[in-house]
């Protein structure tokens, strides 16, 4: 192995850096989900929790910047890296292509997740349901209702990303939290669990 790595050009080595231990947490994190391990305890994302109610906004679902979409990104970017390395494209060409496919696989990667998200029946599931159930800060959520965060929770079977928001101070991102009430269609107050 020491001797493979080095006989790698300097160069390439920056698109491993990447390329190894992305693939290596993308492969956990799918593992996991078609496991069932995956649940509200764990960072995997999943369908918006914005389908309890009438329309909502296109930007506000479509998520592109989440923890899963960046693996996604590192993951394409250091094999395409490596791809057009050993296809001659040079270095800038090849830091351009490798950008380009993980762009390109993100996008894609956020658009299935908000398409199936659409296919989704509005009012299968009811937000009341929530109440007093435990989940996960994904969003960091401002203090006294300043802003709205993210929470992942499961809701009749299913782990859905919905709208939060709390009276006390900031939760950050991983906090365990409670649900107190249903502050309207598609937002939840929750309290720090304690």
């Amino acid at each position: 192995m020491t001797q493979w790595w080095n006989s790698l050009p300097g160069f390439e080595r920056n698109f491993w850096y990447f390329a190894i231990p992305f693939t290596l947490v993308f492969v956990i994190r799918l593992i996991a989900t078609l496991s069932g391990f995956s649940d509200s305890d764990e960072d995997m994302d999943s369908f918006d929790g914005d389908d309890f109610g009438e329309g909502t906004n296109f930007l506000e679902d479509f998520r592109l910047f989440t923890l899963h979409n960046f693996i996604i990104f590192f993951t394409g970017f250091g094999w395409a890296g490596i791809f057009a390395l050993r296809r001659n494209f040079g270095q800038f060409l090849s830091v351009l292509f490798a950008s380009v496919v993980g762009i390109l696989l993100m996008l894609t990667v956020a658009a299935i997740f908000y398409f199936l998200n659409k296919l989704d029946v509005s009012g299968n599931t009811n937000i009341n349901n929530a109440v007093n159930s435990n989940g996960r800060v994904y969003i960091p959520i401002p203090a006294h209702k300043s802003g709205s965060g993210q929470i992942q929770i499961t809701i009749q079977g299913s782990l859905r990303e919905v709208h939060a928001v709390t009276e006390g101070k900031a939760l950050p991102t991983g906090t365990s939290i409670k649900v107190i009430s249903v502050v309207d269609h598609d937002t939840l107050l929750v309290e720090k669990n304690r």
